[in-house]
């Protein structure tokens, strides 16, 4: 019995992780600059999200939808976005699908988590960072 208790509390503490969002804050190398922003990457359990920054509104842009199943011919409420085409990454050999903004439709490519972002969106140079120690994990 304290097998499957042990057990059972492993695989919800891994399925915890396994939806666990994130939220960091960025901060730009360049005193020049100087921009910061708090970035959100993942989802919860309830929700998944695509995180991304549109390049005609110069903000970091964010698209959610539910994960839980709807009862057979029901329409989710919230359903999980179509990409509007998607792109082959030279440098890994991926094919990545592209989102419309929320905001003006431009398209966006997905970032899928904070150690992506090394570049500063606003002024182009390198030292976008974040302090590993303070990331806020949520669900």
């Amino acid at each position: 019995m304290r097998r499957l208790t042990l057990c059972l509390i492993a695989a919800l503490i891994v399925g915890t992780a396994l939806w666990a969002g994130k939220q960091v804050e960025f901060r730009c190398g360049n005193p020049k600059c100087g921009f910061h922003e708090e970035v959100t990457f993942g989802g919860g359990f309830r929700f998944a999200q695509v995180t991304g920054w549109c390049t005609k509104c110069q903000k970091f842009v964010y698209l959610t939808w539910d994960r839980n199943p709807q009862p057979q011919g029901k329409a989710p409420a919230n359903p999980q976005p179509k990409p509007v085409g998607n792109i082959w990454l030279p440098d890994t050999g991926k094919t990545v699908d592209l989102y419309a903004c929320p905001d003006c439709t431009n398209p966006f490519l997905p970032i899928a988590g904070p150690e992506e972002l090394k570049i500063c969106p606003k002024c182009g140079k390198p030292g976008f960072g974040y302090d590993p120690k303070k990331v806020l994990m949520f669900d």
